[in-house]
């Protein structure tokens, strides 16, 4: 690795946090036997930032996070070695979960612009870079799995046979075309076909995601010895939801919890259930979301449920906590879930930085009828600026945009 300072990033589900974990394998397995790229670095530390409690240091994190009670170092003795040590990697995991904001003052924002551990080598993986990070900054952008990577996969698994007719399935239907580029979802969407699953009528992201959730528990229920319990109610929905809705408005934006805390939230049965599916995944004491995308459809379901009692100021309050350009998935969740009061939201959300693209990928969740749901408002909001297709944009967005602007044009807006 060359460089002092790379930056990683990715839309949902592109696999920044494998990525890490995968160098963090590499070096510790691979490394004595010289077959790791990272042979020469002494020293690697991967610190997954969502589980900083506020206001932590990097370094305080890294001695109660990673080191065992018994090893005598300080905080202040390992602010030295990283200092210090020109062939050590700092891995800093998923900065989008640390911050609410941009607080110019922590650690991880100083990594940005190279004005902390000035030594050693530090990547950083992030779903979004903030205003502020050093040009010299090598930024390595995650763009999914392209066809040819996805006929890998299925030539691995399937025969000649099924292959085809499951990526001819995969392949009819332009929303689950774009999901495909997702590394989370390919392997579900594999399954699901495989299983029979017709994509030809999933027209949202919302219903795919709807119909893979049902999907990954009924795979699970034929697995489970215990399947008669294997159930839940919409109140147990509802706990977690309310969970996962405070964690992404808290200070930290951290989906970490302590495993006693969280049962005790949900409910033993329900915990149980959703680790043994793979939503909820246990580290020691803790337990996270296996993606932060389970963590927004649970906080989607919480919001839709009560969108249409909301005031103005409790939906500026929401857009103003969750920043719509960083939980891109959360917002369309909700406009899939809850259509008839989708608009309102949407007119907050394109008051702020970035809120425009979102409300656009949000139009995607409104249904069929183009005129019905407040979309005509949005159309003629977007058209009343600049509509810009970049070729960074991911092809989910650009296709998006382009049937905002087809709306447009059939009924005279622009």
């Amino acid at each position: 690795m060359t460089g002092k300072l790379r930056i990683i990033v990715s839309e949902p589900g592109y696999g920044n946090s494998t990525l890490s974990l995968q160098y963090a394998h590499d070096w510790c397995h691979r490394r004595e036997k010289g077959q790791s790229y990272l042979k020469d670095v002494d020293i690697l530390i991967r610190l997954p930032l969502g589980q900083l409690k506020v206001g932590e240091k990097v370094c305080a994190a890294t001695k109660r996070l990673l080191l065992s009670k018994d090893v005598n170092l300080d905080k202040d003795d390992i602010e030295s070695v990283i200092q210090s040590n020109a062939s050590m990697i700092l891995i800093l995991d998923s900065f989008d979960e640390k911050l609410r904001g941009d607080n110019v003052d922590s650690d991880v924002t100083k990594s940005f612009s190279n004005s902390l551990f000035s030594k050693c080598k530090v990547v950083i993986t992030t779903r979004y870079l903030p205003r502020y990070y050093s040009h010299s900054a090598k930024l390595i952008r995650l763009t999914g799995l392209d066809n040819k990577a996805q006929d890998e996969y299925v030539e691995k698994c399937l025969n000649k046979n099924n292959r085809l007719m499951i990526m001819r399935n995969l392949q009819k239907n332009p929303v689950i075309r774009d999901l495909c580029q997702v590394p989370l979802f390919f392997p579900i969407l594999v399954q699901m076909s495989y299983d029979g699953t017709d994509f030809q009528n999933f027209k949202s992201i919302t219903f795919f995601f709807e119909e893979m959730m049902k999907s990954l528990h009924n795979h699970k229920r034929k697995q489970d010895s215990n399947s008669q319990k294997f159930t839940s109610n919409e109140n147990e929905h509802d706990k977690l939801g309310k969970l996962a809705y405070e964690a992404l408005s808290g200070e930290t934006r951290a989906t970490w919890f302590e495993k006693e805390e969280l049962r005790k939230r949900i409910g033993q049965s329900f915990y149980d259930q959703n680790v043994r599916v793979g939503i909820l995944t246990e580290h020691k004491t803790n337990v996270t979301f296996h993606d932060k995308i389970f963590c927004e459809w649970y906080a989607a379901r919480y919001i839709a449920k009560r969108l249409e009692k909301m005031k103005s100021e409790e939906l500026t309050g929401i857009v103003q906590k969750k920043k719509p350009i960083n939980v891109p998935y959360l917002y369309c969740f909700v406009c899939g879930l809850n259509s008839r009061a989708a608009g309102k939201l949407i007119e907050h959300m394109m008051k702020t930085e970035g809120g425009d693209k979102v409300a656009i990928m949000c139009s995607q969740e409104l249904g069929d009828r183009p005129t019905s749901n407040g979309i005509m408002d949005i159309v003629k909001y977007l058209c009343s600026g600049t509509i810009k297709f970049e070729r960074r944009q991911s092809e989910r967005l650009q296709r998006c945009t382009a049937q905002i602007l087809d709306i447009a044009s059939k009924q005279g807006v622009c």
